[in-house]
């Protein structure tokens, strides 16, 4: 199967892992294979600077070549410039027409000092093994040459990779290639070998050290198991987290309805409990149902009540579409109780508190009712009477229910009576004159009354301008102005003229 961009870009990451002293095997099983780790390794060396040397034999140089084009290489340039040779197997494994260990190594030795001579920070080597299945003299000592490789690569500035076809060799030798190997590339994995053995113990093998491998392996798998819950624990307090943080963030940032944060939490439940795909959510708050798109009820249900100011307000509800293995509340984890739990107490604390607001709102426009009567009188005739202190919040407030009133009622005329306006200074005074100015805005003429004779002489000495301002001594003495610009005529009664 091919492997897709993103996995290619990924393992040709991971070779970059590979540093100077580092002795790797590569066991492939087809050309590409061989070549998607041979090839980038290659490139990775050019690019940090070093030397870089080719070792062919089942691949033409030809071969190599191209391939190093196809790779992005200039293959040009870097041979000109001695960081890349391609060399077959009679000028590096079989000088002299046979193999010996040592010599390889002494080879390895000169290239490095070379390299290094010649200003490269250090020597990078890739071989392909198909060599060893020839008639040569001394091909039999591979396993000797590898392991003895392992005291020279700490010493020396050298990163190699030996290359091995799986379906080449006999499988007792690539067994015996994987553990002469600290590391070990194989498919997509590269990866620290944890079947390696140092060269004391494969020249000298005891059953003790043996053993002591044997029983490190399982101590290790153990704690990779450990790991990988550890891990996944992990990620699940992440999700869960996620999901309070975005009910949280809807209530402190957003400030949105309980309504539409009970319809954007079902969302948030799926993704954040163990099996998202088969997961679906519904909330059942004040009598309305919001539920994801796959929603189904099934037997695999966890539940949890929305309690509001000591009343069952609704309830969350999760479910799985298919079964899963029991854990804890049948297939849902402990944390996924409390999770479920968390999510009702957010819902019930955000419901009680948007109660609590509209009460206080509902309170509020009360009481601004109650400081701003404007009552209708008659056609087009609003009555304003105040009663207390005005400040700057009750006169912006009485202002704008003013206004409010006279455009609902389509008032001609508004009398302000302040007879229970105990003190008349500079600052009520301009909040009368703005309002009388902001009421003619909208056509209407404002007849102040109720005026006190101790409050006429301190408006008098404030010298504000109240030449716009029309007043009357009373309530009554401003109804009759009042009627008067509306063009009624008063009429005295019997009682009244006796």
């Amino acid at each position: 199967m091919k492997k897709s961009n993103t996995l290619i870009i990924k393992f040709q990451e991971a070779l970059k892992d590979l540093q100077v002293h580092d002795h790797a095997c590569l066991i492939y099983e087809n050309k590409r294979e061989q070549l998607a780790a041979a090839i980038p390794f290659m490139r990775i060396g050019l690019d940090r600077g070093e030397q870089c040397v080719y070792i062919a034999d089942d691949n033409t140089a030809a071969e190599i070549f191209k391939a190093m084009k196809d790779e992005g290489i200039d293959v040009e340039t870097v041979t000109k410039s001695g960081a890349l040779t391609v060399v077959g197997k009679k000028d590096a494994y079989l000088r002299g027409g046979r193999f010996d260990p040592d010599s390889m190594i002494d080879f390895l030795n000169e290239s490095t000092d070379s390299a290094k001579a010649a200003g490269f920070p250090a020597l990078r080597v890739t071989g392909e093994m198909t060599w060893v299945l020839g008639p040569e003299p001394g091909v039999e000592r591979l396993m000797e040459y590898e392991a003895k490789l392992n005291t020279f690569f700490p010493d020396h500035d050298v990163v190699a990779i030996c290359q091995y076809n799986k379906n080449r060799f006999q499988d007792d030798l690539i067994l015996s290639v994987v553990r002469t190997h600290p590391v070990i590339i194989f498919g997509e994995i590269i990866s620290d070998n944890p079947n390696y053995i140092t060269p004391e113990e494969f020249f000298d093998p005891k059953p003790e050290l043996e053993l002591k491998r044997t029983l490190q392996k399982v101590v290790d798998r153990d704690e990779s198991r450990k790991n990988s819950r550890l891990i996944h624990d992990l990620g699940e307090r992440v999700k869960e987290l996620n999901c309070l943080y975005g009910i949280t963030k809807m209530v402190a940032v957003e400030d949105v309805s309980s309504a539409e944060m009970a319809k954007r939490t079902t969302e948030l439940i799926p993704p954040s409990w163990q099996y998202p795909d088969i997961t679906c959510a519904r909330i059942r708050l004040n009598g309305h149902d919001y539920q994801t798109m796959n929603f189904k009820e099934t037997t695999w249900k966890q539940y949890a009540e929305i309690t509001v100011s000591g009343q069952k307000a609704g309830e969350v509800e999760v479910y799985y579409l298919e079964e899963k293995p029991e854990i804890y509340e049948g297939p849902f984890l402990k944390e996924e109780r409390d999770l479920i739990e968390g999510i009702s107490v957010l819902l019930a604390k955000t419901a009680e508190r948007q109660k609590a607001e509209h009460f206080v709102g509902e309170q509020q426009q009360m009481i601004q009712e109650l400081s701003t009567p404007v009552m209708p009188l008659s056609d087009r005739l609003l009555v304003l009477p105040i009663i207390g202190t005005i400040d700057t919040w009750r006169a912006r407030q009485l202002t704008m229910e003013l206004l409010r009133s006279i455009r609902e009622h389509r008032a001609k005329v508004v009398v302000l009576d302040i007879t229970g306006v105990a003190t008349v200074d500079s600052a009520v005074a301009n909040h009368i004159i703005q309002t009388v100015q902001a009421a003619g805005l909208l056509g209407a003429v404002v007849i102040v009354t109720g005026l006190s004779p101790q409050n006429s002489q301190t408006l008098a000495g404030l010298g504000l301008d109240l030449s716009g301002v029309k007043t009357a001594g009373d309530l009554r003495g401003g109804i009759e102005e009042a009627n008067r610009l509306l063009g009624y005529i008063m009429v005295k009664t019997d009682a009244e003229a006796a």
